[in-house]
């Protein structure tokens, strides 16, 4: 019948929990711990301290490892990680409005003075589809017009790479802590 146990289902179960008695013709259940796996030397590697493929001697891996942390009076200003071309990986980028915004400049105003600064323009339809499949926005946080219906393939954005020297423009306090730290 469904739902029974066996006679003596509690008692073994018990006696596995407890260790069987010498001569004992029922096989308990043996565990063993990744202390048989690793062998009389013990670990032979430390897979958190330095993982395979990283070398200790490249700088820009090392600088990849670090932490960007940003202290600001003020609210942050959205971030976006977009791939803005074919030829380099996804970055972080400002809206180039929100950052004008902020610092109550226009954009000619803006790049006579920083002319160092990568500010691109990206279709705006890309830069929808990005945000939407790459960042985790509630409707709330989604850039203004993502919501607003059919775009035209002519309008732009502009962005501007985030860089510690513009978060500091921004009024931010930054501070890179190192992973090994």
């Amino acid at each position: 019948m469904l739902g029974e146990e066996p006679q003596g289902a509690e008692e073994d179960h018990l006696l596995d929990l407890q260790g069987r008695p010498e001569g004992d013709p029922k096989m308990s259940w043996d565990f063993y711990s990744s202390s048989v796996l690793e062998g009389n030397d013990g670990a032979k590697c430390d897979l958190l301290d330095n993982p395979p493929g990283v070398s200790d001697n490249d700088e820009e891996d090392r600088e990849s490892d670090d932490f960007i942390f940003e202290f600001s009076d003020k609210p942050l200003l959205p971030t976006y990680n977009l791939q803005v071309s074919l030829s380099r990986g996804p970055c972080n980028w400002f809206l180039f409005s929100d950052v004008l915004k902020r610092l109550k400049l226009s954009s000619r105003i803006f790049q006579a003075r920083f002319p160092h600064f990568e500010i691109i323009t990206l279709p705006k339809v890309e830069f929808y589809r990005q945000v939407v499949s790459s960042q985790l926005l509630t409707p709330a946080e989604r850039p203004g017009g993502l919501d607003s219906g059919p775009m035209s393939s002519t309008e732009t954005v502009e962005l501007i790479r985030y860089e510690p020297e513009l978060l500091q423009l921004l009024g931010s306090e930054v501070e890179f802590q190192p992973w090994s730290s």
